[in-house]
Order: C-alpha cells, then sequence, then structure tokens
C-alpha cells in the first residue's frame, strides 16, 4: 500500500502555517492503523513534493540572495538555514511522522521534490539534505540528489509532483522559474516593504491579508484586487499611512521584476508580464479607494492557469508506460484535487488509466459575488486536505480496491 500527500508546504514561521498538522497526523494514523488491521503489512508513505515551504522567507531578501544564482557555499548555507526554520518550526509534523514509522514495523517514508523545496535536491541543498535524512527516516543517501520520479509496478504507479508541466514553475538552460520569482520578490517582498513602511513588525496581524494573497482562489486580477481593497480598507483604520505602504511595495516588487527580465530570460514571461501589469495598474489606485474598486470591477476575472493537466499525464504515461506497466499517474501541484479516468493505448491494446492529482492541504480564501451587483464581493474560508491511497496488485488479489481517494472540505 501506499499513502500520497503533497503540498503541505510547512513554514518557517508557524504563524503562516497553512497546515492542520494534527488533522494530517491523525489522518495518516487511521488509514495506517486499518490498513495493519486489514493485513496490510509494507506501506508506504509517499511525499509528494511541495511539503517543505523554501521560497516564502524573508532569509533570501534578508541574505541578499536568491535560489536561481549560481551556487556558492554561502547559498549551502542560507538554504541549510531556511531549512532549519522549517524543522525548527516544525516539530510535531516531523517527530509525529518519524513515532508512526517507528510504532508501525513496515511503514516507510519517500520523498519527490516539488518547486517550492526544489532547491532541497540542487548544489545549494547539501546541508538541508543532511538535516532532513536527520530528522526524517527517509530511505537516502544524504550526499546524492532526490529523484523527481516515483514508479512501483506492483501498484501500477507513476507519480512526479507535476511542475515539471508548468512552464512558470521549470528551470532551463537559459532561463529562471517566473514562479520562484513571483513567490520571492512579491509574495515576501510585500508584506516586508509594508512593515518597514508603517514601522511595524512583519508579524503585526494588521499584514495577514498580505501574507493570505497566496491563498486567495481563484488567482485572477479582479480577485486579487478585491482582496486587497478589503484588506487595505480594515488596515487604513489603525494606520492611516497603509494605502500608500502598499504602493510603494508594489512598486518595489515591480521593479525587481523588471530588473531580472533584463538580467536575465524569465521562463513564460508572459506571465510575469501579467503579474507587472496588475501590480502597474494597482499601484496608483490604492491610495484612492473609489479607484483601486473601478479597477477590480474592470480587471479580468479568470485567472492564471496551469495549463490542461490531465493531457500532460495522459502523454508521460504514454511514454513511460508503453506496455501498460502502470495504471495510475499522480500528481500534486496545481492544488486542485481531482481523480480522473481516461484510456490509453499500449502494446497490450487499450487500457483504462487513471490521473489523480493530490490536491493540498492549506486554507483557501474563495471569492464569492456579493448579495446584489452593487455590493463588494465576499471571500468563503474553507480547509482543503487530500490524501490517496493505493494498493497493489498482491492486495487487491486480496479483496483492496486499486485506490481509495480522500478529499475533505472543512470550515466556512
Amino acid at each position: 500500500m501506499i499513502i500520497a500527500i503533497s503540498d503541505l508546504h510547512l513554514a518557517t514561521d508557524p504563524r503562516r502555517s497553512t497546515l492542520n498538522t494534527p488533522r494530517l497526523l491523525q489522518n495518516l494514523r487511521s488509514i495506517i492503523q486499518k490498513a495493519r488491521d486489514s493485513g496490510i503489512r509494507q506501506i508506504g508513505v509517499l511525499l509528494l513534493g511541495d511539503i517543505f515551504e523554501l521560497l516564502r522567507t524573508q532569509r533570501w531578501l534578508a541574505s541578499n540572495t536568491r535560489p536561481w544564482e549560481e551556487p556558492t557555499d554561502f547559498h549551502v548555507g542560507v538554504v541549510g538555514a531556511i531549512f532549519g526554520d522549517v524543522v525548527a518550526a516544525n516539530q510535531d509534523f516531523f517527530h509525529g511522522l518519524t513515532q508512526l514509522v517507528r510504532e508501525y514495523p513496515g511503514v516507510y517514508l519517500r520523498y519527490i521534490p516539488g518547486n517550492h523545496d526544489r532547491v532541497i535536491t540542487t548544489p545549494m541543498g547539501g546541508t538541508a539534505r543532511e538535516h532532513l535524512c536527520a530528522v526524517l527516516p527517509i530511505e537516502h543517501d544524504a550526499r546524492a540528489p532526490f529523484t523527481g520520479v516515483f514508479l512501483d509496478e506492483d501498484h501500477q504507479l507513476f507519480a512526479r509532483h507535476g511542475h515539471e508541466w508548468d512552464a512558470d514553475n521549470c528551470y532551463g538552460p537559459q532561463y529562471i522559474a517566473v514562479g520562484d520569482v513571483i513567490v520571492i520578490e512579491l509574495l515576501v517582498r510585500l508584506p516586508a516593504v509594508v512593515a518597514d513602511r508603517l514601522r511595524i513588525q512583519a508579524d503585526d496581524p494588521a499584514l495577514d491579508f498580505i501574507f493570505e494573497l497566496d491563498n486567495v482562489r481563484p488567482s485572477a486580477p479582479r480577485v486579487l484586487a478585491q482582496w486587497l481593497l478589503a484588506g487595505i480598507d480594515r488596515i487604513r483604520q489603525f494606520y492611516p499611512g497603509a494605502p500608500r505602504a502598499v504602493q510603494e511595495a508594489m512598486q518595489a516588487s515591480i521593479q525587481a521584476f523588471t530588473t531580472l527580465q533584463r538580467q536575465r530570460q524569465l521562463s513564460k514571461t508572459s506571465t510575469a508580464g501579467w503579474w507587472t501589469k496588475f501590480l502597474s495598474h494597482a499601484v496608483p489606485a490604492t491610495t484612492r479607494r473609489v479607484n483601486l474598486l473601478r479597477l477590480a470591477r474592470h480587471l479580468p476575472a479568470g485567472g492564471l492557469g496551469h495549463g490542461p493537466y490531465i493531457e500532460y499525464a495522459r502523454g508521460e504515461l504514454r511514454l513511460a508506460s508503453p506496455n501498460g506497466e502502470y495504471r495510475h499517474i499522480l500528481c500534486g501541484h496545481t492544488h486542485f484535487p481531482e481523480l480522473v479516468p481516461f484510456a490509453l493505448r499500449t502494446t497490450q491494446g487499450a487500457t483504462t488509466c487513471t490521473y489523480m492529482n493530490t490536491g493540498t492541504w492549506r486554507r483557501v480564501h474563495q471569492m464569492i459575488p456579493g448579495p446584489d451587483p452593487t455590493s463588494l464581493p465576499l471571500f468563503f474560508r474553507c480547509e482543503e486536505a487530500c490524501i490517496v491511497c493505493l494498493y497493489s496488485l498482491a492486495e487487491r488479489a486480496d479483496g483492496h480496491l486499486p485506490y481509495e481517494f480522500h478529499r475533505v472540505t472543512s470550515g466556512g
């Protein structure tokens, strides 16, 4: 049996965590115990990428280093310190997962990096890898990078994090991933600059709305503008200079984007252009509420997508499994849990396969329209959780179905 989870985004600061760790550990324990009661002894827990949030941290700005630069010993130290922050802030996760492995013989861990923890498997990540293998019983040689693919014929499983199919989050010989730039130069920089301009601590609750920007859905210009508008309205009651501070923070992000664009080629520059255009429109409007409201209503409602992931999965599985060795292709990254069957032609004939996305474990702020056309939209908060379980051919012969897909949305 294999239990797969992804996109936990364990933060360097527990106050910015998006994960309900006790709930996750309780779910894992329940599934493992149920499997043990049914006679299953070998149980793999697959950590399928973006488990550790190694991008959203002030250490990149404070050290004036970036994950896309040429690695030096100093970079290795920075990444090691960031991962150390993750461990310190999430002791319950590391202790709880280790206890599960010790308590249940036959339970083992596998880890596949995603785009937010990609740096741990680069030359910058040597110290962090050693630390990871010391705090979790992962069967891996810390001196070697982690592989980006998990293959298991007994479970007919092909798995990867999935950012490899997303042009915004891929590195190449001549370009860097624009997704990393967005996280550091926008999502990390915004609250830091606003806090500095208002002369308050970065962990001031008044800035929560900026930290939560990445949890707003859909990630569309109109929605993000409405979220910022609501946040500015709240904070200006206590800090009248907040609109100007937000404006200056946006200008700093624009400058970072344009400077990097001149220096190096960003992957999929249309996305960088999207953010730059959005910020450029929002900057002059932030100090005048009516203008920001007008801007929000006229911005596009649709968001940036990750592309047709099911088609990417189908193509990947066709190449990896010409003889039908793998029937299930599993990924995360999109934060949208899905289970979609599809047909694939192999040398053995037409075969039924499944695409499964492990979703995420995080809170989400979903925009919903106001009660009438003149009302501002409202935001509905919920928590997403998803676990995928796959059974081996031998376990199926004992009566288990090929897979179980557990998705729970709670809150309101």
